[in-house]
């Protein structure tokens, strides 16, 4: 996992991430603390590079692909961030997005594994866990139809549901499903997972049940959603040549199937004559969100959760209380409130109140903040989400030590504080290397 930040204001961009990388294998978690997350995008001009969550394109590490495209980058230069981004995606398109068949291989097998977990998993809480008891004491057979009968209904909704998600940003309106999915079933992985997972060994696998996989698998890659994947997040930061304040730009990308790439834009911040100052969290953002709101976001929608949990037994109290007198009313009680509507009130004062007493006034002192500031605050940032996964028995998916750069129109990217896998010291070849022309 990770941590990224990018604080902005009209004088520059402090960008910090952590170096904390998590390794997965079939069975087993293991946490390294040696990544590199930010990447100068060009070596002559004011523009920079952060990735967050999966560490590689289809398995090409992504440390990789973008010093290969800042050597073809060479001396030319964008207006726009805009136009960095486009360009960096249509060059993965040059280079078949660095993908292989054994990395297209196995990014499937992770996507649809990820899937039918997810699908088991509803359906044991759906069918199961409501009457554990009552359901182990039905026939074996029933057992089994019951589950695969469930399984078959949520497919359905569900893939029913993804229809409505907007499609992402790639291209891949012009392919029918059965063009979609021939390199995927080609390759025999996407059946191989389906008849060797746990749902196949319970009898829940027949050729409806694989259709309909299938069916929900098309409309999963083709939307906006990347629940079942590990997406990569580009952060494009700095300057365009015609740019006078900074960008922050950040992509998502996810699968690249039938040679083409899944990606959708996240977000895109621009300071200006109107907007002084931003600061903005990637990946881990949940204690960054908690310093810049002065709520976690967490006691936010526990905060929901117990208001329409009170309003609800109140109702129902004062109904039971005048039920013998004044059935009529007391049905009204019950029926009557819209608790939905008034906790989504409740929720939007208090994220006005966020916003005007927290959110704003921390603003107001970003956009007056030097350089040095912006690189303190950013590494601050930081440090404390690393500081509070220290301080729970939760993996330490944040860790030290923290790369910080500042990028301005002036100075162009400036380390701050950078690990090195070497002493730069005994390495002076690399820095003459580095801007050889």
């Amino acid at each position: 996992m990770t941590a990224v930040v990018g604080i902005l204001n009209m004088s520059a961009v402090a960008i910090a991430a952590d170096s904390a990388v998590t390794a997965t294998s079939q069975s087993n978690e293991k946490i390294f603390n040696n990544a590199n997350k930010i990447f100068q995008l060009s070596k002559y001009h004011p523009v920079g590079l952060a990735i967050y969550g999966s560490g590689s394109l289809m398995f090409t590490p992504w440390e990789v692909v973008i010093k290969e495209y800042r050597n073809q980058l060479g001396k030319d230069g964008f207006d726009t961030i805009t136009e960095y981004r486009e360009d960096f995606l249509s060059y993965l398109q040059t280079n078949s997005y660095f993908s292989t068949p054994i990395g297209f291989d196995n990014k499937v097998a992770i996507t649809v594994k990820s899937i039918l977990d997810s699908f088991a998993n509803l359906i044991q809480n759906l069918v199961i866990e409501p009457n554990p008891q009552a359901f182990f004491a039905l026939p074996a057979q029933t057992q089994t139809d019951s589950l695969k009968n469930r399984f078959k209904e949520q497919l359905r909704a569900t893939t029913a549901n993804l229809a409505t998600f907007p499609p992402h940003d790639g291209d891949y309106s012009q392919l029918t499903q059965a063009d979609f999915l021939s390199e995927v079933k080609s390759s025999g992985v996407f059946h191989h997972v389906v008849n060797t997972h746990n749902i196949a060994l319970m009898g829940w696998i027949d050729q409806e049940a694989t259709d309909l996989i299938e069916s929900y698998l098309f409309h999963y890659l083709i939307s906006s959603s990347f629940e079942h994947s590990v997406p990569a997040g580009l952060v494009f930061v700095g300057y365009g040549n015609a740019q006078l304040y900074p960008q922050c730009h950040c992509v998502e990308i996810g699968e690249v199937i039938k040679g083409r790439l899944r990606w959708k834009l996240h977000s895109d911040n621009s300071i200006s004559d109107s907007n002084h100052a931003a600061i903005i969290p990637f990946a881990q953002a949940d204690v960054i969100d908690t310093i810049i709101s002065g709520l976690s976001p967490d006691f936010n929608i526990e905060l929901a959760r117990q208001v329409r949990q009170i309003l609800n037994q109140h109702n129902q109290q004062v109904a039971n209380l005048i039920d013998s007198a004044n059935p009529t009313l007391a049905q009204h009680l019950r029926n009557g409130f819209n608790i939905e509507q008034l906790t989504q009130t409740l929720g939007q004062n208090i994220g006005a109140y966020q916003a005007n007493f927290s959110t704003r006034r921390t603003l107001d002192s970003v956009r007056l903040f030097s350089k040095e500031d912006l690189a303190e605050l950013a590494e601050s940032l930081i440090y404390l989400t690393y500081l509070k996964r220290r301080m729970t028995f939760a993996q330490e998916t944040v860790s030290k030590p923290v790369d910080v750069a500042v990028i301005s129109k002036g100075d162009g990217f400036i380390w701050i504080k950078r690990k090195f896998y070497f002493d730069p010291n005994l390495n002076p070849h690399f820095l003459r290397n580095h801007f050889r022309e």
